[in-house]
């Protein structure tokens, strides 16, 4: 499913993902900036029947990107916005052990509930002492976009 969006700022839907469960969409298309009615329906009439004459993605794209040189669309699909806007900032990265600790440390009943207390703590400390990001984020875009 590719979603498009027809408003002010629609580029912004990617901020809404949560990147630990698969993702909702395959790609989506929307404005990057604020844009007035009278240019998303010239711009978005031009993208539909070109997509739709012509049955070819690409040159629906190209035809929006094009349309009055206007430039306030973008186009990304899950993967680029996981590799842009997750993975970049994160591979390489440490963790900070004790802030992920308080910060996983409320969470851990709702994971563990046949463990008490102090056995939650001691499984969530494991689990974070033997952390690897890059295979975490190996395995985190792998069900994000469900391969």
């Amino acid at each position: 499913m590719i979603v498009t969006q027809a408003t002010c700022w629609g580029s912004e839907i990617w901020t809404m993902i949560d990147v630990t469960k698969p993702a909702p969409y395959w790609g989506f298309l929307g404005t990057k900036a604020s844009i007035n009615n009278d240019d998303l329906l010239e711009d978005f009439t031009g993208f539909y029947e070109s997509f739709l004459t012509a049955n070819d993605w690409g040159d629906a794209l190209q035809q929006i990107a094009l349309n009055n040189n206007r430039s306030k669309y973008i186009y990304l699909h899950c993967k680029g916005i996981f590799e842009h806007c997750i993975e970049k900032d994160l591979k390489g990265t440490t963790v900070d052990k004790y802030a992920k600790f308080k910060q996983l440390a409320g969470q851990t009943k709702l994971h563990f509930p046949q463990l008490n207390r102090a056995e939650r703590r001691k499984k969530l400390k494991q689990n974070i002492a033997t952390l690897n990001r890059d295979q975490s984020l190996v395995n985190m875009k792998r069900i994000f976009l469900m391969y």
